[in-house]
């Protein structure tokens, strides 16, 4: 019954719904609120494992999944209240509507659960307390899918402090009593209880299926599925178990793979309640015992069981109101269900009882307590019956499992207590006297068992047996009935032939036995009945067969059968069981005895001469003679003819060549091995086997993997083979099986260790690798363990590690060793067995010494052999183990021998030691490496490593200049082999004939190719349209090219790669450059099409193209790390339009596995930038070619990663180490985010394998590390740390420290010290970055130190152009090469901070004028620099390759070799139909010539790239060729010229006969802003000339400005202005100057204008000079009339006594026009405006000028009087100019009026205007002045003449625009519109003072602001005093000389006021 109710249990399995558990990750369940919306915030506790549910502030509800049929549930939750919970408040839980959990009238003031429980619960600043509850409920319910819904009061609002009612979920779980499986719908859980049935029909409770249908999980099927079978009602009951894979009884006896046999079911893994006995099965707890165990009980085994019941079983007492804090006596976590647990239970006892219990004699407890958070020396019991069994006192000092932070326990306990009383009772005790929140306990697993001592015992002492059932005795302490009734002696003893069972009752044996100790196990076998094979006694002597427990005899001919004349196995001289003939050969004899047949005969009668068939290929029975025409072989079976071959087939001395004897001479053949051998065979002979022929002999080199063994076929293909005395091939071959006779004698140790004993450490950094001197298709099979010093748990796990690397691969060569996979100390010897091509069996044994405790020594090199050219690098690493503490600086002695050399090395404990032995040190052998390791004089380790040394890796190289040629040229083949020292090596060439099966043929002959390294087939040897195949042998190399005939000419094809892909390997990351010609012709590459395939023996890799004979290759644009192979062909295509047929050549690449299956780590995974250690490890590499070494890059963003990987260089990373052969590595990082680390692992042949880590670092204030770098000398990669840090928060390092720093660094630089450049330059760069205080001589310097080094590196690329054929050279050297690039790459990056600084920045934008030459002399140093770097990137490209580029923030360099196909594909797009690069006749004329290759390269500045800047660059501008920014395209033996212009930069290109094609290159680079170049043609000349100016340069120069705009209004500049010392600079004194004549110039000209104004004196819209009311008394006052005939000599007190009496009584009145409207006042204040010019630099470009004027045409007349003063005027010249051209007045006094009047300053004083007073012209002038002062010093030194315009336009726009504002307010009739004038004037003013105020605040010194204030005030007194006089004095001459002109007169008239030109014209 038992057994029926599992099986039912199985297939109606609860789906038990559990959610959000304790301990668990957060899984959003989709909870649904009132609103609709999701609800599914998780409240995140601060130390506890949650999160729940939550904050709960609202009603939400959840749809469950499908709980199955049931009839009840069971529901258990956590509820934690939080926040405020007071007045009316409620919560209430219902399921499907029915409620399970109510509360009201919460209040926080009765919760006991902690504030801090979780998180911090607050009201009002003060902790509150929270309410946490475990729920449990019981419920009637059938849904499926239950509908739960939280509903509560949530007011927010309580006691007006609005804090929340809040409510958490966690622990959700629902358990469903299920229905019987046949029931839809049941009211309980029996077969009998279904309301409904899923199908067919009710009766009484029961479900029915329709007849003939089976019930099965709520359904009906026609059968029952796997692992289920039917019963009688047509229900699938489970047969015996699922997964049972074989059934015994109602139980399983053997489960599947992956499944443990439990009570005889199978499961995942061992229940609770039983143990794993290692193997396959679950031993339960009621196994364990002799006589049988009853469980008492199992509690809190599962989550799915009766919580309440459990529950109940216990009572709970305490002393104090610690525990049951959650109103509840268990807890949840995970999937555990606990007794107590955390919040429950703390201090107290459990108590547990059991009353009448069967008779036992011992009691069995087994438990697991978990002891969590504070556990103190506190103590724990279990008491049994008042005595204590078990007692500890608990202190938890180990790691948090569970709950918040503090360190957890788990104890499983088991314990056996001797017991016999009927009545039981169980204590368990905690005095953990805390708040369960703080420490807790929880018991989980609780199994209770009682062991019986007899089945007939009713009392136990201690273990036996002490009073019987009545009717039973003691019988040696077990109970029996001791009578012949009950089988026994008298002496109680069973009889002969019975045993006593375990009940004490004496049963019979078994028929085969005589007497035996169980039902099963026989002690002795019957007598005389031939049974023997103790204890079973199943088997019969050998003659006799088994028969119910008899032995009968077996037939004559059988040693051993199974029936009478059913063979197992032959007697002597009979074979073939089961019938057991004589075997072929032989006859059998009436005596029943078998003889050899004679030799011809296969079979024989009884005569052994009369045959019944023929052995071999012989015939003409029954004598069986040979065929006629055949030859008869001595002592051989074959007769062998020209279709038939006997062969003898034999394998050479080291079982590595197959040779394949054959009786005649064989012919030339095609020596293919697939062509010979059927497909079945060439699997035998492994991978890629080579065959060879030697007159009568085939020889087949084996390849690895070969499989050959005794016995095998080697099948041919029929009509390949050819005797030479035949003319039919050979047809069928026999004798062709693999036959040795006799076996090895002895076991043979063949395989050859490279240590025969080995050190493991648990401490060892990486696997350690271990390999075979001789590997020779050895097939190996198993480890075996011999020997151990200790028996150690771990034993097996190490055996099974080893066996699982010959199951992935048995024909491996290497063998991993973890460190750490023994426990402890040990010494043990394992043993490889492995088997040899011929069947024999070999093993080899290894011994592995485990150390621990110790120094121990680990030692790496190169598992393959060393070739003799290679250098010896041998790493030896000492440590502790375990590691130390506390570093110290303990140092061992090496003591290395080899070859008779002894070597001592001292070495500190932790460091990498490596010892070198140079090339060519050792000759070709095997020698002894001893490494002993010696501490204070004592030997503490010593290995021996057999090291092998071999000649240079040799490789038969065959090329052809094409696969495709035509018949009538001849082909020219060439074979060599690399790293040979011989010199006329012999080789073997053949020829095959694809479609002709047979060698070439040329004259009826089989074509000889001789011998020679270099061979010519003759033209016309084939025909079109043949396939030929050359292959050429040497040694035991080969190789083969299959050739195409054509009728088409081909052209041929040569090629040279750079490094040699054949003399080594060629790493990933390696750059092949590939260089083809073309023989004997001359082809314009331009008119080709080039495609290359690369592809392997299995796959194709990619297909791709290129546009020249010349080739890049890089294998990682391809491929992925991990699909390399050791082998790449790489197949070209030529296409030429002339030709028909393409050119097609071949190359194999042979690759150098990189590191792989390296495992990177880096702990922790998060961390502070300059605070947080980090340890990065990388373990578990595979390769062959150690020692490894570890070079760690840091990337701060992803996307410089990409970039990086992009170009397959560092650029933007950093490097943190060199590279250093320490696997494990510590550092502190910086970072602001997901941070990106690469390790590369790099091994002896410079494979170079990455693996990338991600990282999440977050910056770290620089003050909190500031004080760390300045007290420490920090190295190298400290210092890029801490600056990167501070770049990071946008921080300056300081200067202090950064001086400090750079000083240090250039100290460095300049020693002999090892030091790593790229870190160095990194650090620089940042140095000078970050630096203030660098002079222009250090830049100077470090330029000229850079320039110098950039040469050195130039030259030293140039030396490597040859590179060495040595492999292991070779890929130093290359590897050297990319090292000398990331230099390259650093410099670039240095000198464009240099550059930066030596510019003008934005932020420090004003140099001194007496740096001016150094900035010039850094700048051409620059571009030295920079011009050889263009260099190296050039020398270092493919013609027609991608083009190379360095992209700084200052600059961007682009190279590029070219032909002029490519050039003209990238500046096509941009060319106009106009500007055809070359028409058709040209093309056709190219197409016959040599492509016309060029150079380019491109350096674009961050400054526009198309100006002349002076401050850049002194040029002389006579100098034409000078070059300026070197954007240049040259010829290749040519370079351009650069003409300077100050319009336009031409590139000149001289145009030669040959029509070269030359263009404007600059328009290919797209990402520059300027497109405003043309090409012209001109005389011999081709000119590429680009504009300075146009709109979209003024637009970007509009946009730096504005850009500088932004960056200067921000609180950065406040804090400056803040901090600012202005007391010491000159400028501030100026602006008091200028402001103080300000105010004066104010008082003086309201003066004045008051004056004027009551005298009414004046009328214009012009003004006129106040000088003129001093003239002489006369009609027209103030004329120049007037000013004729003073005299000169009287001027003086006469003319000033005139002017007072003129001014006195005869005063001017000039009558006010009231007829102006408003619009003239305004035009008039307009055009006072307008007529200032804007503010221009000079020349120069280092100040700015403001000239202020009003305009000459507007300016340049006298004033216009009213007409009545006009008429009493006396008669004179009515012309200023006809005035002085009568001499009436001098020129220089007419020149020295109109100055007055015009200049601007002068003309506050003298010039008086009703619209215009001086006030608001001086306020004007001001505003001009502290404008002219802002704009200065904000833009500072002015660069380029599209900023200088672009700020002339700004300047003009703001002027216009403020003075229309302006004078529309402050001469509007509002009043209220004249206050905003004045404010807006106030305003702007403060505005200017601002600019003002802050741009003096960002100069870098006091002593630069002096400068710039002298250099103001100089272009002040030049712009108002020489330039405004030079310019009037200009416009005064010219028009007094050309006034007179009709054209001049007209133009005059158009342009001034009618008054005006009356005045300057007269009248008339």
């Amino acid at each position: 019954m038992f057994l029926l109710f599992f099986s039912l249990y199985l297939v109606i399995k609860s789906t038990t719904i559990i959610e959000l558990s304790e301990g668990e990750p957060w899984i959003p369940e989709n909870w649904i609120s009132d609103d609709q919306t999701i609800f599914e915030t998780q409240h995140i506790c601060d130390d506890l494992n949650g999160p729940y549910l939550g904050l709960i502030d609202k009603n939400i509800h959840k749809q469950l999944s499908d709980l199955g049929a049931h009839n009840e549930i069971q529901i258990s939750f956590d509820i934690l209240f939080t926040g405020r919970w007071e007045g009316s408040s409620y919560f209430k839980i219902y399921i499907d509507s029915t409620n399970i959990f109510s509360e009201s009238g919460l209040s926080s003031s009765t919760f006991q659960t902690s504030s801090t429980y979780c998180k911090l619960n607050t009201i009002d600043a003060f902790p509150t307390n929270q309410k946490l509850i475990t729920v449990y409920q019981t419920m009637s319910h059938s849904k499926r899918n239950p509908f739960i819904e939280i509903k509560g009061s949530f007011n927010c609002d309580i006691m007006a402090i609005g804090v929340c009612q809040l409510v958490s979920i966690k622990n959700l779980v629902i358990y469903p009593t299920q229905c019987h499986f046949s029931c839809k719908t049941c009211d309980g859980p029996n077969i009998d209880q279904c309301l409904s049935c899923p199908y067919g029909s009710l009766d009484s409770g029961r479900c029915y299926c329709q007849s003939g249908l089976y019930q099965y999980a709520n359904k009906c099927v026609l059968s029952c599925p796997k692992y289920y079978i039917a019963n009688l009602d047509n229900q699938c009951l489970i047969q015996c178990s699922l997964n049972c894979q074989i059934c015994g009884n109602n139980s399983c006896n053997e489960c599947e793979e992956g499944y443990l046999l439990h009570l005889g079911k199978c499961v995942k893994q061992c229940p609770s309640s039983s143990q794993f006995n290692g193997i396959n099965k679950c031993i339960d707890y009621n196994e364990m015992k002799q006589y049988g165990s009853e469980y008492l009980g199992s509690y809190f085994y599962s989550l799915e069981s009766n919580y309440q019941e459990q529950v109940n079983r216990f009572e709970f007492s305490q002393s104090f109101t610690y525990s049951l804090m959650t109103q509840q006596k268990y807890s949840i976590y995970q999937d555990k269900l606990l007794l107590g647990g955390y919040g429950v239970w703390s201090e107290g006892y459990f108590s547990l009882s059991y009353y009448s219990v069967n008779p036992h004699n011992h009691l069995r407890i087994y438990l697991d307590v978990w002891f969590i958070d504070k556990w103190n020396d506190d103590k724990f019991q279990i008491i049994v019956d008042g005595t204590v069994v078990y007692e500890k006192n608990v202190k938890n000092t180990g790691t948090n499992q569970f709950y918040r932070t503090f360190p957890d326990s788990i104890e499983h306990i088991a314990l056996d207590v001797i017991h016999i009383s009927n009545d039981i009772n169980i204590r368990f005790v905690s005095n953990l006297m805390r708040s369960p929140l703080e420490g807790s306990i929880g018991i989980t697993n609780i199994h209770i068992l009682i062991d019986y001592c007899d089945f007939h015992c009713i009392w136990c002492i201690n273990t036996q047996c002490s009073l019987c059932e009545p009717g039973y005795q003691l019988v040696n302490n077990k109970c029996a009935k001791c009578d012949n009734t009950y089988n026994r002696k008298s002496d109680c003893n069973c009889l002969e032939g019975y045993y006593e069972d375990n009940k004490a009752e004496c049963l019979k044996c078994k028929a085969e036995c005589q007497n035996c100790l169980n039902v099963d196990t026989c002690i002795e076998c019957k007598t005389g009945s031939h049974l023997i094979s103790l204890p079973l006694c199943q088997s019969c002597e050998n003659g006799y067969y088994y028969d119910d427990a008899m032995c009968l005899n077996c037939q004559y001919n059988c040693k051993t059968c199974s029936t009478f004349n059913v063979c197992i196995q032959c007697a002597d001289g009979f074979v073939n069981p089961p019938q057991c003939q004589c075997q072929d050969g032989y006859f059998e004899t009436e005596t029943h005895q078998c003889y050899k047949c004679s030799q011809q005969c296969k079979t024989c009668t009884s005569y052994g001469d009369y045959c019944t068939s023929c052995s071999g290929n012989r015939i003409s029975l029954p004598d069986c003679s040979c065929p006629k025409n055949s030859l008869e072989i001595e002592n051989s079976i074959w007769c062998t003819t020209c279709t038939i071959a006997s062969l003898n087939i034999s394998l050479n001395y080291d079982l590595t060549i197959l040779i394949i004897n054959f009786i005649w001479n064989i012919k030339d053949l095609y020596l293919n091995c697939n062509h010979i051998f059927k497909s079945q065979t060439i699997e035998l002979f492994g991978e890629n086997p080579l065959c060879f022929k030697d007159n009568n002999k085939i020889q087949v080199k084996l390849g690895p993997k070969a499989n050959l063994k005794q016995g095998d076929l080697i099948e041919f293909y029929p009509n390949i083979i050819q005797f030479e005395k035949c003319s039919t091939v050979i047809q069928t071959y026999y004798n062709n099986e693999l036959r040795i006779l006799g076996q090895a004698d002895s076991v043979k140790d063949k395989l050859q260790f490279v240590q025969s004993k080995i050190y493991l450490s648990r401490c060892q950094k990486q696997n350690l690798l271990i390999s075979f001197l001789n590997q020779n298709n050895f097939q190996l099979q198993q480890w075996n363990l011999i020997q151990y010093k200790k028996q150690d748990p771990q034993l097996d796990n190490f055996m099974q590690f080893l066996n699982q690397q010959i199951q992935s691969n048995p024909f491996t060569q290497y063998f991993e060793f973890k460190g750490n996979i023994l426990d402890d100390e040990n010494e043990i010897i394992i043993e490889l067995q492995y088997v040899s091509i011929l069947n024999e069996i070999y093993k080899s044994q290894l011994i592995v010494i485990q150390e621990f405790g110790k120094i121990t020594t680990e030692i790496t090199y190169q598992q393959t052999p060393y070739q003799i050219s290679q250098e010896i690098l041998i790493s030896i690493y000492s440590q502790y183990c375990p590691h130390q503490i506390f570093q110290n600086y303990d140092r061992v002695n090496y003591l290395i021998q080899i070859d008779g050399q002894l070597y001592q090395q001292d070495n500190q404990i932790g460091q990498y030691y490596i010892f070198t032995l140079k090339s060519q040190s050792l000759k070709i052998g095997i020698y002894n490496l001893n490494i002993k390791t010696l501490f204070q004089d004592k030997l503490i380790n010593e290995q021996i490593i057999n090291l092998q040394i071999i000649d240079n890796i040799q490789r038969l190289v065959l090329k052809s200049t094409s696969t495709t040629f035509n018949y009538r040229q001849s082909i020219n083949l060439e074979a060599y082999v690399t790293n040979s020292q011989l010199g006329n090596q012999q080789f073997i060439w053949e020829c095959f004939d694809v479609l002709e099966n047979e060698l070439c043929i040329r004259n009826n002959q089989t074509l000889k190719l001789g011998n020679k390294g270099t061979i010519t087939i003759p033209a016309n040897t084939f025909s079109p349209f043949q396939t030929i195949i050359i292959s050429v042998s040497y040694k035991n190399m080969k190789e083969q090219i299959q050739l195409q005939i054509v009728e088409t000419d081909v052209p041929k094809v040569d090629f040279e790669t750079t490094p040699d892909i054949y003399s080594g390997f060629i790493n990933f990351y390696d750059q092949i450059n590939i260089k083809l010609r073309f023989v004997d012709m001359n082809v314009n590459p331009d008119t080709l099409q080039y495609i290359g395939l690369l592809y392997t023996s299995e796959r194709i890799i990619a297909q791709f193209t290129f546009d020249y004979l010349e080739l890049k290759l890089q294998i990682w644009d391809f491929l992925k790390l991990e699909e390399l192979s050791e082998k790449l062909t790489l197949k070209i295509t030529i296409h030429n339009p002339n030709y028909f047929q393409p050119s097609i050549i071949f190359m194999n690449i042979y690759i150098n596995l990189p590191p792989q299956s390296c495992v990177v780590n880096i702990e922790p995974t998060s961390g502070q930038s300059l605070i947080t250690d980090f340890t990065i490890s990388t373990k578990n590499c595979f390769d062959v070619n150690q020692s490894l070494q570890y070079r760690i890059l840091l990337y701060q963003n992803q996307s410089d990663l990409h970039y990086d990987y992009a170009i397959g260089q560092l650029y933007k990373g950093v490097v943190l180490n060199p590279y250093q052969y320490d696997p494990v590595y510590k550092t502190k990082l910086v970072g602001k985010g997901e941070t990106y680390l690469v390790v590369q692992v790099k091994d002896t042949l410079n494979g170079i394998s990455n693996y990338t880590l991600v990282v999440n670092v977050t910056s770290t204030e620089t003050e909190q590390v500031q004080s760390m770098m300045m007290s420490s000398q920090s190295d190298l990669k400290s210092s890029i740390l801490f600056m990167l840090n501070s770049e990071n928060n946008n921080q300056s390092s300081p200067q202090q420290l950064t001086d400090k720093t750079f000083q240090n660094t250039l100290q460095q630089s300049e020693c002999d010290c090892e030091y790593d450049v790229n870190q160095q330059l990194f650090l620089k760069k940042l140095l000078v970055q970050q630096s203030q205080s660098i002079s222009y001589d250090q830049i100077n310097k470090e330029l000229d130190k850079s320039k110098v080094r950039l040469n050195e590196i130039e030259q030293q690329l140039k030396q490597q152009i040859t590179l060495i054929d040595n492999s292991y050279d070779r890929s130093k050297q290359l590897l050297q090469n990319v090292f000398l690039h990331e230099e390259v790459l650093g410099y670039a990056q240095y000198i464009a901070e240099l550059f930066n600084k030596n510019q003008i920045s934005n932020q420090f934008r004003r140099q001194l004028q007496e740096y001016q030459n150094s900035i010039k002399i850094n700048n051409q140093q620059i571009i030295d620099s920079l011009n050889v770097i263009t260099k190296i990137q050039l020398s270092q490209q493919m013609i027609n390759s991608k083009k190379l580029s360095i992209q700084t923030n200052q600059f961007n360099i682009s190279t590029q070799r070219v032909t002029s196909k490519l050039l003209q594909q990238a500046l096509g797009n941009v060319l106009t139909s106009q500007q055809q690069l070359v028409d058709d006749d040209e093309t056709d004329y190219q197409q016959q010539q040599n492509s016309i290759r060029f150079e380019y390269k491109l350096i674009k500045y961050a400054s526009n790239p198309y100006l002349y800047d002076s401050d850049f660059m002194e040029i002389n501008k006579n100098h034409t060729n000078t070059i300026l920014y070197h954007p240049t395209v040259s010829f290749e033996e040519n370079q351009t010229q650069l003409i300077d212009s100050m319009s336009t930069l031409n590139y000149e290109f001289p145009k030669s006969d040959k029509q070269k094609f030359y263009e404007c290159v600059m328009k290919i680079e797209d990402s520059w802003s300027l497109d405003a170049c043309t090409t012209t043609e001109k005389d011999f000349k081709t000119i590429c000339e680009c504009q300075k100016i146009s709109i979209i340069t003024l637009i970007d120069a509009m946009h730096q400005l504005a850009d500088q705009l932004t960056s200067f209004f921000s609180i950065d500049t406040i804090n400056k202005i803040n901090q600012c010392h202005y007391e010491e600079m000159l400028f501030l004194y100026i602006l008091i100057l200028f402001t103080l004549i300000f105010i004066v110039f104010l008082y003086i000209g309201h003066r004045l204008d008051q004056k004027q104004i009551n005298s009414g004196s004046f009328f214009s819209a012009k003004v006129m000079p106040q000088s003129w009311d001093e003239f002489p008394d006369k009609e027209r006052a103030g004329s120049i009339d007037e000013l004729a005939q003073l005299d000169l000599q009287q001027q003086g007190k006469q003319k000033m006594k005139q002017n007072n009496n003129h001014t006195k009584n005869n005063s001017i009145k000039i009558q006010n026009n009231k007829t102006l409207s408003e619009d003239n006042q305004n035009r008039q204040i307009d055009s006072a405006c307008s007529s200032k010019r804007s503010m221009a630099l000079d020349s120069n470009g280092r100040s700015g000028k403001a000239i202020e004027e009003t305009e000459g045409n507007q300016l340049s007349g006298t004033p216009i009087l009213d007409e009545q003063k006009e008429q009493n005027s006396p008669k004179r010249e009515d012309s200023i100019f006809n005035s002085i051209q009568n001499q009436q007045v001098k020129f220089h006094q007419g020149f020295f009026l109109y100055f007055k009047i015009n200049h601007v300053l002068m003309s506050l004083y003298y010039l008086y205007n009703e619209q215009q007073s001086r006030v608001y012209r001086t306020i004007i002038v001001y505003m001009s002045i502290i404008g002219e002062i802002c704009i200065l010093t904000f833009f500072g030194e002015i660069i380029s003449l599209n900023t200088i315009l672009a700020l002339s336009i700004l300047q003009s726009l703001f002027g216009l625009i403020f003075c229309k504002i302006f004078s529309f307010l402050i001469h509007n009739t509002v009043k209220f519109l004249k206050i905003i004038g004045l404010t807006l004037i106030l305003l702007v003013v403060s505005f200017f003072y601002f600019i003002l105020l802050g741009s003096l605040a960002r100069y870098n010194t006091i002593k630069e602001s002096q400068y710039w204030a002298l250099a103001y005030l100089t272009s002040f007194v030049l712009n108002y005093i020489i330039y405004s006089l030079l310019v009037q004095f200009t416009m005064f001459t010219f028009l007094n000389k050309f006034h007179s002109y009709e054209r001049v007169k007209k133009i005059m008239k158009y342009i001034l006021e009618d008054k005006v030109y009356q005045e300057l014209y007269g009248k008339q």
